[in-house]
């Protein structure tokens, strides 16, 4: 499934050329960003013979939707766990549902449900294996440390290099992931997390300590903050909140493109960069952004959007 495909894109703004790389195309359950980071994570699952795999995440979780549909390959029990008070009304979740993923809704925190359905497991006499929320982990910035390396073999064989990459930045692991290829290969292009969710202490600090957690696996120095271009800019209210301004995005982009892009990760995200590239008068330069997956959730905004 691997490298995913990058094409140019119909995009005219500000003179620059824009490309996307099509994640979302990988071939599993509508593809996306989750699926590079879980292929990691179900290889130590069978390696470690775990019989049964415990993760977290919003009702429009991509991520839930990907390891639900491996767990289920793999024909052991799946346990997710939301946080409540959110609209269940999403097809990520019907489709985790239809896959027989077991979903909790946390009465307290996510966190002491999480650790409450581990100890039930365990004491059951199973072995479960636990995911973090969206992939997060060494594992998770591994796998896109090796996309980076992706584009870089496009970028030799194209002779196209690339001046900035965007993408979705949610629990960040996409972000520690480049950033590290970045670092590792002395390159300086700008890699631009555009925040879906969280304000700038968190997002960019989580991503300064996932790079340094995998930088000091490697035996490599540590990274400031200084380092991380982390965009809070359009959160647009916070995670799952959008407007007009990005269904309309999201409607010229599968006009434009044939590309279908989410209100909560990608076509937020699109929309960031677009305004970014305006707001820094950004001219004839070679854009990246990085399509993370999320097709079922197009499917949630298509009644919102105008004719």
């Amino acid at each position: 499934m691997f490298p995913t495909p990058l094409q140019k894109l119909n995009l005219n703004l500000q003179e620059n050329d824009f490309y996307m790389k099509r994640d979302d195309l990988i071939g599993l359950s509508f593809g996306g960003n989750k699926y590079r980071k879980a292929v990691y994570y179900f290889t130590e699952i069978e390696n470690g013979g775990y019989d049964a795999v415990v993760t977290s995440g919003s009702h429009h979780s991509n991520h839930c939707r990907i390891v639900a549909n491996m767990a289920a390959q793999k024909g052991i029990p799946c346990y997710l766990v939301s946080p409540a008070g959110e609209d269940e009304q999403a097809m990520n979740s019907v489709i985790t549902d239809t896959l027989g993923a077991i979903r909790i809704v946390a009465e307290h925190s996510v966190k002491e449900s999480v650790e409450d359905i581990l100890e039930n497991l365990k004491n059951e006499g199973r072995n479960p294996y636990y995911i973090k929320n969206g992939g997060h982990g060494i594992l998770g910035t591994m796998a896109y440390k090796e996309a980076y390396d992706e584009i870089r073999a496009f970028e030799r064989d194209t002779n196209i290099h690339f001046d900035y990459i965007f993408f979705a930045d949610g629990t960040g692991t996409t972000h520690a992931g480049l950033l590290s290829g970045k670092i590792l290969a002395g390159d300086q292009k700008e890699i631009v997390g555009i925040s879906v969710s969280r304000d700038y202490d968190d997002g960019a600090n989580t991503v300064k300590e996932s790079v340094n957690a995998y930088m000091e696996d490697l035996g490599k120095p540590p990274i400031s903050l200084r380092a991380i271009h982390y965009c809070t800019d359009y959160l647009l209210g916070g995670y799952s909140k959008y407007g007009d301004e990005v269904l309309e995005t999201i409607q010229d982009t599968m006009r434009d493109e044939g590309i279908p892009l989410d209100p909560v990760y990608t076509g937020k995200a699109f929309y960031g960069m677009k305004e970014f590239v305006k707001k820094d008068n950004i001219r004839q330069k070679n854009i990246l952004f990085i399509h993370t997956g999320g097709a079922p959730i197009y499917f949630d905004a298509l009644r919102k959007i105008r004719r």
